[in-house]
């Protein structure tokens, strides 16, 4: 038996190839499905009203068309902030956070299940790393976000559960798919990636030329420390980092948001921040 190919991995010309090859369906029927997907959160082909039922019985046994599934929500009696947890297909669970400012909403999603680095202020990496997620489990927390609050999210920050550029590619297919007109149409400078400083990753949204905007999750200036609580400075130390962040600003124009978690005792120092400075 074929394996059913997942909508929300499917960018709008996936789409139209496959509706062509596959069905013998013409290009608006591509613009048609993305804009139940992602414009109108709809996750079920047999509510795609526009589409035949001759092609909706088609596509139902040959494209799996669901969302994340929500198993858990925590609400923030202070703030609103919002706390999912969602079942991937595969049985594996990720979280994602939405977070009011006034009226705007922001979408804090996750690009891995687990994560590998290991920092020791963080709790997603005692839960060690199972796997990548692909650019529809990505972008698929948004739109379910969107469904389950019942409004348009303003923002997407790739800054939850994993490490964005240990999975590069997924991460820069998603944002596509949420920026591209005939998809969500998020604006791309609603989106933003933070790392923890995986230096390839920079260079290659740098490359990229998507525009999206970039933070560094820092949290010391100090090499040893930073050694120490994220063990990923050993592979790509301060000095390598910050001529990569360099590199970024010179290729884009744009600035970097520092990201810098204060540590009683720890990096919170008069002299921790004079080497931030520097």
């Amino acid at each position: 038996m074929t394996d059913k190919f997942y909508a929300l991995d499917l960018d709008n010309s996936e789409w139209t190839r496959i509706l062509d090859e596959e069905f013998g369906e013409p290009r608006f029927r591509a613009d048609q499905i993305c804009q139940w997907l992602w414009q109108k959160g709809v996750f079920d082909v047999a509510e795609m009203t526009n589409l035949s039922k001759p092609l909706r019985d088609l596509l139902e046994p040959r494209i799996d068309f669901g969302g994340p599934l929500l198993i858990k929500e925590q609400r923030s009696s202070l703030d609103g902030t919002r706390k999912y947890l969602w079942q991937m297909k595969d049985g594996q669970s990720v979280e994602s956070v939405l977070m009011r400012h006034g009226e705007r909403l922001t979408a804090c999603i996750s690009t891995q299940v687990g994560c590998p680095l290991g920092c020791t202020f963080c709790a997603t990496g005692l839960s060690g790393y199972v796997r990548n997620l692909s650019a529809g489990e990505i972008a698929g927390q948004f739109l379910a976000m969107e469904k389950a609050a019942g409004r348009d999210i303003n923002n997407a920050v790739y800054m939850g559960m994993g490490e964005p550029f240990l999975n590069t590619e997924a991460v820069l297919k998603s944002i596509r798919m949420l920026n591209d007109p005939k998809m969500r149409n998020l604006g791309i400078r609603h989106i933003a990636i933070s790392t923890s400083g995986i230096v390839p990753g920079i260079r290659e949204l740098a490359e990229s030329g998507l525009g999206v905007r970039l933070a560094v999750s820092l949290h010391t200036a100090d090499d040893k420390l930073r050694g120490i609580l994220m063990p990923v400075n050993e592979t790509f130390p301060l000095d390598e980092l910050k001529k990569a962040m360099q590199e970024y600003q010179k290729m884009t124009g744009n600035r970097i948001t520092i990201e810098y978690a204060l540590f009683g005792g720890v990096n919170d120092s008069v002299e921790d921040a004079r080497l931030l400075l520097r």
